[in-house]
């Protein structure tokens, strides 16, 4: 698809919707003419830009920008012969799979589909290519920097898995003691009285470094056992208890294949970094690329939004 393909499909879409009824408000119909309009145009939204200033952009922009983008990526990939195969992004995505099991269905939240998602992915593999082309990263490579490195990076701290319950009050922390006296889970517990968001989850904290914990809260988990609960802990209607789950021992990560990978891209980012400056590549590319925008208001606003980006780029 071309890049004018690409950059105004956005913009078919809505001119291609009129008075069809995406929702229904107490009877009222919002029509897709009128819900892509203002979403076209939704303020509030926008970028920080290097000096600080927050810089707003309306979504159309922002959306096109990020298409355009995406499409000169691929365009320069596959100029250079490094666009990702079929069998590319599915060995990517086995990788995000391994690092994060829940990673399609994350995606997929949202109603997000399994195309886009493989999109996605192209889009960036294509980066990583164009950005790491000719760089070699041997195992020994590899190995010494898990050596020199085990100690500050690889080295996992002692953590400690807690569940947690939020009070605002003397009534509510009785109630919890109570319960909990009675033999009722913390979990429970949680869900019933706990004002923190994480009563959905049952309380669910997370696992943390120890030393990363707050010092009150720190004095008081370290002498407990897995199973074990804290005295209310905070004070002017800001109450915490917590239950220790577990204690897990300081480990060092063992350099397994998928540790091998994670530094292997690493490593070859970083030498690629001084080489390849994506973001030119990118600029250069929209320099020459026709770009053709159907509607005049976007049009005019997006060949804006692209010289504010030339000026920041040089520095002006």
């Amino acid at each position: 698809m071309s890049i004018t393909a690409l950059a105004i499909c956005t913009l078919s879409l809505l001119q291609s919707q009129g008075s069809e009824t995406i929702a229904t408000i107490n009877g009222e119909a919002l029509t897709a003419k009128n819900y892509y309009r203002r979403m076209e145009y939704l303020p509030g939204l926008g970028r920080r830009a290097p000096t600080g200033q927050f810089i707003e952009i309306m979504p159309s922009i922002a959306t096109l920008d990020a298409i355009v983008t995406e499409t000169l990526i691929l365009q320069i990939a596959k100029t250079k012969g490094l666009l990702p195969s079929e069998s590319e992004v599915d060995q990517e995505v086995a990788y995000r799979v391994r690092k994060s099991p829940t990673f399609v269905s994350d995606w997929q939240t949202f109603g997000r589909t399994l195309p886009e998602l493989r999109y996605m992915i192209r889009v960036e593999k294509a980066q990583f290519k164009i950005q790491t082309d000719g760089i070699v990263v041997t195992e020994s490579d590899v190995q010494r920097n898990y050596d020199a490195s085990k100690a500050a990076r690889f080295t996992l701290p002692e953590r400690v898995h807690l569940h947690v319950i939020i009070a605002n009050d003397e009534d509510t922390k009785a109630k919890v003691d109570s319960g909990l006296t009675s033999g009722k889970k913390f979990e429970d517990m949680a869900r019933e009285y706990s004002s923190d968001p994480s009563k959905i989850a049952g309380g669910e904290f997370g696992v943390l470094p120890v030393e990363l914990l707050g010092d009150e809260v720190k004095t008081a988990v370290k002498p407990l056992k897995a199973g074990g609960r804290t005295a209310w802990l905070g004070k002017d209607g800001v109450y915490a208890k917590f239950q220790v789950d577990d204690f897990i021992p300081k480990a060092v990560l063992p350099l397994d294949a998928g540790l091998k990978e994670d530094i292997r891209r690493e490593m070859m980012l970083l030498k690629g970094s001084s080489k390849v400056d994506i973001a030119k590549l990118v600029r250069e590319a929209r320099d020459t690329a026709k770009i053709t925008i159907t509607s005049p208001d976007i049009d005019k606003a997006y060949k804006q939004f692209a010289e504010l980006g030339k000026k920041a780029a040089n520095g002006g």
